[in-house]
């Protein structure tokens, strides 16, 4: 499965342009590049985010249940610096 890193540019207009920066085969990957890309940039109007396509939505979904059916899924309660 690939996971797809975009970069989000929101215009004072409200409208926004979105651009693909890279592609990862691991969400662990994935998250780690975002966060990297997220450090470097500083400007308040461009976020990047993880996507998928929608055809691979079941994939995920089926890879996640069967890897962690025994584990409660993660709920972030604070914001990590």
């Amino acid at each position: 499965m690939e996971y797809h890193i975009i970069k989000r540019f929101k215009y004072t207009s409200g409208d926004s342009m979105y651009s693909h920066i890279r592609t990862e085969k691991s969400l662990e990957k994935a998250i780690e590049k975002r966060l990297y890309l997220e450090k470097l940039e500083d400007q308040k109007n461009i976020s990047f985010n993880i996507v998928i396509n929608i055809d691979s939505v079941f994939d995920y979904i089926n890879a996640r249940e069967g890897k962690q059916a025994d584990q409660k899924p993660l709920v972030l309660t604070e914001e990590v610096a």
